[in-house]
């Protein structure tokens, strides 16, 4: 199937920019217009523009999964179906490959698979620990304190991360403002 480039604005007008495989340019403007977008012009993907559109790093950082742990979890809490939950956080969340990510899964779980299964097929989403969980929380009847354990987790790795990226600038600063002093 051949892949089309598409631009379109989110109903607060903010312009977003993306990638959709579908068999004409109408069926890929049907796709995007599903997911609450107006589409501005959809062209089809050269191998240039699929070649550049590359991701650096991670898809999803442990701040992004941290939020969506707590949530989720906040969500059943009230007594919000794991679907229902799932297509309210797919719409809510500003990374567009975790939306799309919940959607899938939420796709799965209508189709019979458990929640742990579902997230087990997105791996370059939610990391192995998580679905180790998920499915331990779904095996004791005790979700929601698995992802508050998760969600916990996750703000300790952001953190962590945090600290470290700030300890490596500090050399980085030196070594500029020396270069900058010696000059």
């Amino acid at each position: 199937m051949p892949e089309f480039t598409y631009v379109a604005q989110d109903a607060n007008g903010k312009e977003k920019k993306g990638n959709v495989i579908a068999d004409t340019p109408q069926m890929a403007v049907e796709t995007v217009t599903a997911e609450g977008l107006v589409v501005l012009s959809v062209k089809e993907a050269n191998a240039l523009t699929r070649e550049l559109n590359i991701t650096f790093g991670r898809l999803v950082k442990p701040r992004d999964l941290s939020v969506f742990c707590r949530q989720f979890v906040s969500m059943l809490s009230s007594g919000v179906t794991v679907i229902a939950a799932l297509d309210m956080l797919s719409g809510q969340t500003e990374n567009k490959y975790m939306a799309k990510a919940l959607r899938e899964v939420q796709t799965d779980i209508m189709k019979g698979e458990s929640l742990g299964n579902a997230m087990g097929r997105q791996k370059k989403i939610f990391p192995q620990i998580m679905v180790s969980m998920v499915k331990a929380g779904e095996a004791s009847g005790k979700l929601e304190i698995a992802f508050e354990r998760m969600s916990e987790h996750f703000e300790k790795a952001a953190r962590t991360e945090g600290m470290v990226r700030k300890a490596a600038m500090y050399p980085i600063i030196v070594a500029i403002v020396s270069i900058v002093v010696s000059v």
